[in-house]
């Protein structure tokens, strides 16, 4: 992908909204949306400025296929937990029972999560989801 020179974020905010208007069917659209999210990762104040974006734009296509898009993430990250081995399958259980208890989480916090690779932070967050208030609380500590 040739790079814009408003910047990644603009990139990434133009390439979405090219997926979520063209003519392929949702499931095509979410694997694009999966290499661009793999493929063009953004930086902390790159991400700031694509939801700056994401904001003023507002459009419609776009959230639609990020809200499908971050479902079908969860969902899978869900099942490869139960599959894949212990801190995913603990990070799965976080998941689940974080989403029951605080609500969905943020997109911020999932990624948070899943920047975590210790089994014993993964263990600790578990048994500290019992006395956490939210996302926030739980990954503080």
């Amino acid at each position: 992908m040739k790079p814009l020179s408003d910047g990644r974020a603009q990139q990434k905010f133009s390439a979405l909204l090219k997926i979520a208007q063209s003519r392929y069917g949702d499931y095509r659209k979410l694997l694009l949306a999966d290499l661009l999210e793999r493929f063009l990762p953004l930086a902390d104040v790159e991400e700031a400025a694509y939801n700056q974006l994401r904001q003023q734009i507002q459009s419609r296509e776009v959230e639609q296929m990020i809200s499908i898009y971050e479902e079908r993430g969860i969902e899978k990250g869900r099942l490869e937990g139960r599959v894949e081995g212990r801190e995913e399958g603990v990070r799965a259980t976080l998941l689940r029972q974080g989403t029951r208890k605080f609500g969905e989480p943020s997109r911020n916090t999932l990624r948070q999560l899943s920047t975590i690779h210790d089994l014993t932070r993964l263990e600790e967050l578990a048994d500290r989801i019992l006395d956490a208030n939210n996302w926030e609380e739980l990954l503080a500590g």
